[in-house]
């Protein structure tokens, strides 16, 4: 497995544009090495919903399409047509009881033997159940969090505390815009 190579499926894309930055390497930290892909479809998705996506991060157009812009240059997209029938095969196996929107971005994590960064937990623990475990975690609040590396503990502490705040940010905003369906608060 090539562990700098990173599948970003919708999810995470959604999250990063509402937190309005529209930047992969602020969600995992300026000094990683990864290098971020996404199935086409992905890119037809941000642009289908960027009304909506505005909306929930409460910016302006203008603004959600900067963050877009900063977004789209962060990835490398794979016309899903190119990749092996095999491949597909497999990843519509894994994908088909779960939800058969995800076959791209599993079946781009197969072909380029990267790992997929999700937080749809139903989508990883059935994946898991078949044998793919090939997962980026990148979570908050007490879970395993990547960060940049710091020159000292004061730095971690205000990038540990920055997360924080970024972290209520958007989940306000994500609970407020219904785009993550009921609120657990």
């Amino acid at each position: 497995m090539n562990p700098d190579c990173v599948v970003v499926d919708a999810n995470i894309a959604f999250k990063t544009l509402v937190s309005g930055r529209g930047d992969l390497r602020d969600r995992l930290g300026r000094a990683t090495a990864v290098s971020f892909f996404a199935p086409r479809f992905l890119f037809v998705e941000l642009f289908k919903h960027k009304e909506r996506l505005a909306t929930a991060a409460r910016v302006s157009e203008a603004e959600i399409l900067e963050a877009l812009h900063t977004l789209v240059s962060r990835l490398e997209f794979v016309n899903e047509a190119n990749l092996p029938v095999g491949t597909w095969m497999e990843a519509h196996r894994l994908c088909r009881e779960i939800d058969e929107k995800d076959t791209p971005y599993v079946a781009l994590a197969l072909h380029l033997d990267g790992r997929l960064w999700t937080e749809d937990g139903e989508l990883k623990t059935s994946l898991n159940a078949r044998g793919f475990d090939r997962f980026l975690e990148a979570r908050a609040r007490g879970r395993a969090l990547l960060i940049p590396l710091v020159a000292d503990e004061d730095n971690l502490k205000i990038e540990l505390q920055r997360r924080r705040s970024s972290l209520c940010n958007w989940s306000q905003r994500f609970s407020a815009s219904g785009l993550l369906g009921k609120s657990s608060a």
